[in-house]
Formats: C-alpha cells, structure tokens, sequence
C-alpha cells in the first residue's frame, strides 16, 4: 500500500531572517546559500526532507526589502506571486528585529484560502518578555495555525516544525525520490557558492549588479574541472572583484574549490573569469 505524502512549504520573510540558514540545517546540506547581501536568494530554491512516509518541499524566496530599482520591484513580485503555488505558507521573522513594516506586509498578502504558520527564528538571542510580546503582535494581525520558536543556525526546535508538516500534507505522493535533498543541478550549486564567497569578501563595496553563470563541467573519477563566468554590470565592478594584482579572486576561487570539495566529496579545479555585461540584470529576471 503506498502512504506517500507530500506538501509544498513556501519560507518569506524580510531579509536576513533566516530562511536559506533553516533550510540548509532542516535538510541538513548547503542547497541555499547564505550571505549577509540583501537578495542572496534570487531564484526559487527547493529543499526536500523526507521524513517517514511525509516529503516537505521547501520553497526559498528572494528575502523582503525596500525596493530601489525596477529589478528588486520584480523581485518581490516573484516573492508574492509564489504564495499561490504553495501548499503552506510559513513566514519568518528575525526576533531581534521585531516585527517591521515589510512583515506586516507579508502577513497582509496572504491568500485567505492559504494555511499558513509563523516561525520566529533567534530566539536565544532575545529576551522572553520581547518574543511574548511580538507573539502578540502577531496573533492579532493573522489567524495563523501554528507559532514556532526555533534557532536556526543552532538547530533549536526545528523537529517540531518537521514533525507538523509531516503531519499536514496535501498530495498522495512524493514529487522526488527519498535521497534527494534538492532539485539544484550541481552546477547551479557551484554557482551559488562562489557568488556566497563573492559576497563575502565584497559585501560593502560591490553592489547586487552581478552574477555567476556555469560554462563548463569536465569529471572524472578523482577529480571535477569547473569553469564560470562572472558577470558585472559596470567596468569598474570587475577591477573590486579582480582586486589588486588579481589576489581577491583568487582567494574567492581558493575558497569556493575548498567547499565545493567537501560537498562532492573529491578534488575540484575551478578556473573563474571575470566578464562586463550591462544587460545582466535582465538576463537574471529571465530565468523566471
């Protein structure tokens, strides 16, 4: 007899609150990247927890804030527009932060036919009187089905938001197979960490016009050869991620080789190349 379950979650939340670190330590691999950058996450991200006869499907959106350009306008679009796909909705907050205006409006969208739950993620960073009274706050403003307190970064009570989705799922099978933890290609993966170094090492200086685009993979049994492109949107971008006499990307490939070897568990050759395109941005929304 097949009890296969399955359920769609989507995380949102404001920026930095924590969705790609409670993923990643929910599924317990990298498959979302994590960056103190705004916008880090830039294209729909699945984690996949099967528990039991239960699949959690995780959906990772681009964090919540302030639009400056047409480009993060879209973003957010894309953010809200996801809630319809999803099964559940579970909106994060940065308990330190409080409840800001950019929560409020996720709370306000909503879809009412939507069963949704809230996460309050850094809790042992706060006092317990403050997380009573944001607990408050949002009781009053959404009928939300379940709070949870957890630490995401120290894996503190995230069990007891696996042990509710597993216990309300939707679909009468699994969309993956039971040892599969995401449905980012490798290369994409490889892409992702070297942008996280890239943002790193430039998080003052770089703005988001950039990118990291997979031109070649080459394997064999001891060893994979990766080859990237990294585009920037302005001249002078490409000089901050070069550094002087070429040593920042040097250092960010160094890095990026040294945990992408610990993840495919054999040696890894990356040779990155940095590249001017202006129109990078729109290329990056037609992904969508």
């Amino acid at each position: 007899m097949n009890n296969k379950k399955s359920v769609f979650v989507l995380l949102i939340g404001e920026t930095n609150a924590g969705k790609s670190t409670l993923v990643n330590a929910i599924v317990d691999s990298k498959v979302s990247i994590v960056s103190h950058k705004v916008q880090t996450t830039r294209f729909k991200v699945l984690g996949i927890h099967t528990e039991g006869e239960s699949q959690i499907i995780f959906i990772d959106t681009p964090g919540i804030f302030n639009p400056k350009r047409d480009f993060d306008r879209e973003m957010l679009n894309i953010s809200f527009s996801q809630m319809e796909e999803a099964d559940i909705i579970a909106v994060i907050v940065d308990s330190q932060k409080g409840i800001s205006n950019h929560t409020q409006e996720i709370i306000k969208k909503i879809p009412a036919n939507k069963k949704a739950i809230f996460i309050f993620n850094k809790v042992d960073l706060i006092k317990k009187e403050k997380l009573l009274d944001l607990l408050k706050q949002v009781e009053d403003s959404h009928n939300f089905e379940r709070f949870f307190m957890v630490s995401a970064l120290k894996k503190n009570g995230l069990k007891d938001i696996v042990n509710y989705l597993a216990n309300n799922t939707v679909h009468d099978n699994w969309f993956y197979d039971e040892d599969q933890i995401s449905d980012l290609p490798l290369n994409q993966l490889a892409t992702e960490i070297t942008r996280e170094k890239i943002y790193k090492h430039l998080h003052q200086e770089l703005p988001y016009h950039i990118a990291v685009v997979h031109d070649k993979w080459e394997e064999t049994d001891s060893l994979i050869t990766i080859y990237q492109t990294v585009f920037v949107a302005k001249a002078n971008y490409k000089g901050m991620v070069l550094g002087r006499s070429g040593e920042k990307i040097k250092q960010i490939r160094l890095e990026t080789m040294n945990e992408l070897q610990k993840e495919f568990g054999k040696k890894v050759n990356l040779y990155l190349y940095v590249k001017v395109d202006e129109k990078i941005f729109q290329k990056m929304l037609n992904q969508y």
